[in-house]
């Protein structure tokens, strides 16, 4: 089965599905936005809390905290994610400069999976994601923007 997916349904409640159903290899393929992997990352990273739809966004966020629908991610959640990217990112031009290695956009998403070493990440169980859309915030920035 391919499974194809947006970034919500990683940050608001289907990822242990999508994890389930990687994990026991009833899926052959991924196919999602750069949001669906980065955020899987995160919840690696840090705690996301059950909240209210109807909290106010921008109360939560002058506090330091995001909402997405029912949920509240915490600023430093997105720190967390960053400063475990970075290094790794480092790492990876240096090999690329080293090996000569091309870095595509499913190798680089097995790596991170690799280099995660949760078991509860969808991608630590992935080992073939086939197409990835990069046009979304914060990830796309980093590969591209460094500074």
């Amino acid at each position: 089965m391919f499974l194809g997916y947006t970034s919500n349904l990683i940050s608001s409640g289907l990822r242990e599905v999508i994890l389930h159903l990687v994990k026991h290899k009833h899926v052959s393929a991924l196919v999602t936005t750069a949001g669906g992997i980065e955020e899987d990352f995160i919840k690696c990273l840090g705690k996301t809390y059950l909240a209210d739809f109807n909290m106010d966004g921008a109360d939560l966020r002058r506090r330091g905290m995001n909402r997405i629908g029912n949920l509240i991610v915490p600023n430093d959640n997105y720190c967390k994610f960053e400063d475990w990217l970075m290094p790794l990112l480092d790492k990876m031009l240096a090999e690329q400069k080293d090996t000569g290695v091309v870095w595509t956009p499913s190798s680089f998403i097995r790596r991170l999976g690799k280099e995660i070493n949760n078991e509860e990440s969808v991608y630590y169980w992935a080992y073939k994601v086939i197409a990835c859309s990069w046009p979304h915030f914060p990830l796309p920035t980093k590969l591209t923007n460094p500074e």
